[in-house]
């Protein structure tokens, strides 16, 4: 079984126990594999300001960083609302850099920060939707329709619908686990 090992706040790793990395693996006839050991994932949490790639100022109360031999390679940041109750996704992103666009083509990372809130929220009993604005902010250097691909991975995968009265996606996480 593959591990993350996740920083905690306090710089400590702390060993994770993620799906299955193998499950988010995706082929290129030109790159090699990956190595699934170099992965690494850290959690932020605060409202200290994180810096992506030294330029992108990550906006949540938490955030998850993926990280390819010890190069950032794409985050997802969050807010907890009404109590923890509702989970807002911010902003989700890929670097730009040459050094992660190995990682970023041959992982899917969209998908992986889906699975990986999803199954943070159903590790307890108290988020009970998971939200997300229509478009996104603070998106730094991307294509509009990359921007618009990457939401849609996480909307789809976390079954999001188009709520009118919250003018924005939002899922509820109970009926995820069924």
């Amino acid at each position: 079984m593959n591990y993350l090992y996740m920083k905690s706040p306090n710089l400590s790793y702390v060993k994770i126990n993620p799906p299955a990395l193998q499950d988010y693996k995706r082929t290129h006839r030109y790159m090699p594999s990956l190595d699934f050991s170099a992965i690494s994932l850290e959690r932020f949490s605060g409202n200290d300001p994180v810096l992506f790639e030294n330029r992108i100022v990550v906006h949540g109360e938490i955030a998850f960083l993926l990280f390819y031999k010890n190069k950032p390679s794409s985050f997802i940041a969050l807010d907890e609302k009404e109590d923890g109750q509702v989970w807002q996704i911010n902003q989700l992103q890929g670097a730009k850099s040459r050094k992660s666009y190995r990682f970023n083509t041959c992982f899917q990372w969209q998908a992986f920060f889906a699975d990986l809130i999803k199954n943070q929220a159903f590790a307890g009993d108290l988020v009970r939707h998971i939200t997300m604005p229509i478009r996104a902010s603070n998106i730094c250097d991307a294509r509009s329709q990359t921007v618009d691909t990457t939401y849609g991975i996480v909307k789809s995968r976390l079954k999001m619908f188009f709520s009118s009265e919250l003018g924005m996606f939002i899922t509820d996480v109970n009926k995820l686990k069924q």
